[in-house]
């Protein structure tokens, strides 16, 4: 992308909600622009876990070999879990509200959320909206949220925020064969590049898939090392973005969407049988023509079925088990 395109996702601005980053940290320090720490109520949003920091990185690692997927995009920092990676809903839903409320001041376009609930599987049926009217209020001010599905290994339910409609959620899959990996009590013990992880929580109403075993990134206390789990895949999408907003800016979260599934690999849980689109950053930054057949999409509707796109037009299938309304393809 870098070599070819020299889309590095430059000032592109990703609000990080999570337990905060390690701001001085070497290939972190030039992506930091500010931030707030709601644990502590202070304007230092630094890192006491980890956590945040690793996903800092797989968006916007600076490292010459080990970089982000928009290297040159920037991040807000909102601290919103503590010390041990836990926090209250009230306190990411002010995190989420921070984010909006200073969009103008840092030129934020998206949020990044590699947090959910604990224990918690949800479907479109059972979302609990636990601050659903934070993450409309997002949307509506044309900022575009991703989060994790969750590490339960579900294959019926996801998390919460994932779960929002509001929301992209992402699973994960294996980056390449790390041998066999266990997690959560689960075990896969064949890996290969695009195998969905046995850990990640997944469902037919999941947005996408991305690369969350075993990926390498930043560390709260200097350096690099490896971590696995959907909290390293939905930073992968949240870069992608960066990488589509530098392209075009005035892309709107539903036209995003709709471009980062139609334009993903396609992929089979074996486990399940169901279909996902795995992120291409490539393909979701550098085509105009979703279809395949030189038509382009305007202000798209993602859809599964009919019912989505009634009374105007259909579910035109494209990518696996998602497609757009025909009404919405200009060809």
């Amino acid at each position: 992308m870098e070599s070819s395109l020299n889309i590095t996702g430059t000032n592109i601005v990703t609000c990080l909600v999570d337990s905060g980053m390690n701001y001085s940290n070497i290939y972190l320090s030039s992506a930091y622009i500010g931030g707030y720490d709601f644990v502590n109520n202070d304007p230092f949003p630094l890192d006491d876990h980890g956590h945040g920091t690793r996903v800092a990185g797989v968006i916007a690692s600076r490292h010459a070999t080990a970089r982000g997927i928009a290297p040159d995009s920037k991040i807000v920092a909102v601290k919103v879990l503590d010390s041990s990676a836990t926090g209250y809903l009230s306190t990411i839903a002010a995190g989420v509200d921070w984010c909006i409320q200073n969009k103008n001041i840092y030129n934020i376009s998206i949020i990044s959320m590699s947090l959910g609930t604990i224990g918690g599987i949800y479907n479109p049926t059972t979302n609990p909206m636990s601050y659903e009217p934070s993450l409309v209020n997002a949307y509506n001010n044309n900022i575009t949220i991703v989060a994790s599905s969750g590490n339960l290994g579900s294959t019926t339910g996801i998390s919460y925020p994932a779960v929002s409609p509001y929301v992209i959620s992402v699973g994960a899959v294996y980056d390449a064969n790390v041998s066999s990996l266990t997690s959560n009590g689960c075990t896969d013990s064949i890996t290969y590049a695009d195998k969905v992880t046995c850990f990640s929580n997944r469902a037919s109403f999941l947005t996408m898939m991305a690369p969350g075993a075993v990926i390498t990134s930043t560390q709260m206390q200097g350096g690099f090392g490896a971590a696995y789990g959907t909290s390293s895949a939905a930073p992968h999408v949240s870069g992608t973005i960066a990488l589509m907003l530098q392209r075009n800016p005035n892309l709107t979260p539903q036209e995003i969407k709709a471009r980062l599934v139609l334009t993903g690999k396609i992929i089979t849980d074996q486990s399940t049988n169901l279909t996902y689109s795995r992120v291409d950053a490539f393909n979701a930054t550098t085509r105009n023509s979703l279809t395949g057949y030189g038509c382009a999409i305007s202000n798209a509707r993602l859809c599964q079925n009919d019912l989505e796109c009634s009374p105007d037009s259909t579910c035109h299938h494209m990518n696996g088990q998602w497609g757009i309304c025909s009404g919405d393809i200009v060809c």
